[in-house]
């Protein structure tokens, strides 16, 4: 629980500090454990020891987890409300949608300063979020700050401005590293390289001509051969998971191809000429939040 001078408290209850998330969550959130074993990852490679100190330190001193709180409690059924709604919450907190909208991407030579991470994330959050670097100048952490109406269970959660200490990043220089295995655009609009060809691979087979539809992934040719695809946020990686790309037709000439994440690559228009089944060429484009494929020739989508 936050206290009033921004500290909180931590590890509450020895009692229920559970050893055994995963098998708490896999009898009774299996999908809540499916997303944390992709996104809720410990550095070491240890999860369920990671998971096992958040919920210890932190979700024993909620006092709405208590098991007093439940009218017919069973042991460790606080535990998985606290890994659901943690769950939930990130899934409405597309940080790095919102920072790549704004031109800011994961890089080994780009810098950026707090003011810009700051205004990207507040124009969407609503408030100002906590920022926090490593002694390395390096972008660790982001809190963001809420207003709980009602219980972690089932209440409402209103964002907030944050209170206690602010954020530890210098005002210039912040770093924001790729995660490890995976590269970074250092050149170019976030997402593309100059000379660079996004090709489609989709599971729905088309006619020269036809309008592409289908489920697949943009796949990124430079040189002659693939290397790497698009990832969430429009983002080019050489490499990590592909993000899966539904084509819908729409209209005569031209299909839109959205994506199952919200946020693309928003700020300034590109154009990628994109190479697809049966050796048709058809040019990407960019819009707001989704891409538009032209199959009419050499001209820019309209």
């Amino acid at each position: 629980m936050l206290l009033g001078d921004g500290t909180y408290e931590a590890n509450c209850d020895a009692s229920r500090a559970y050893t055994n998330i995963t098998q708490i969550l896999q009898a009774a959130a299996p999908s809540t454990l499916q997303y944390m074993q992709t996104y809720w990852k410990d550095y070491t490679g240890n999860d369920e020891s990671f998971w096992e100190h958040e919920w210890g330190k932190h979700g024993t001193c909620i006092s709405t987890l208590e098991p007093s709180c439940y009218p017919n409690y069973k042991p460790t059924q606080e535990a998985v409300d606290y890994f659901n709604r943690a769950v939930s919450l990130f899934q409405t907190l597309p940080s790095y949608s919102w920072l790549a909208a704004a031109g800011i991407v994961p890089s080994t030579t780009q810098t950026y300063t707090l003011s810009a991470i700051q205004s990207a994330l507040t124009s969407h959050f609503g408030f100002a979020v906590t920022i926090n670097c490593n002694s390395k100048k390096e972008l660790d952490e982001l809190w963001y700050h809420y207003n709980v109406q009602g219980s972690v269970q089932s209440g409402t959660f209103q964002p907030a401005a944050p209170v206690g200490s602010g954020s530890t990043c210098p005002s210039t220089g912040i770093k924001y590293l790729p995660k490890p295995g995976g590269t970074a655009t250092t050149t170019g609009t976030p997402g593309t390289t100059p000379g660079t060809t996004v090709t489609t691979s989709t599971a729905a087979s088309t006619a020269t001509g036809a309008a592409l539809s289908g489920k697949g992934y943009l796949n990124v040719v430079s040189g002659g051969s693939q290397n790497g695809c698009i990832i969430s946020a429009g983002t080019w990686y050489t490499t990590g998971t592909c993000a899966t790309f539904t084509a819908t037709p729409s209209g005569m000439f031209s299909v839109s191809l959205l994506t199952s994440f919200k946020y693309l690559t928003n700020g300034s228009r590109f154009r990628l000429h994109t190479l697809v089944q049966q050796g048709q060429v058809r040019h990407l484009e960019q819009r707001a939040d989704m891409l538009v494929v032209c199959d009419h020739g050499d001209r820019l989508c309209v």
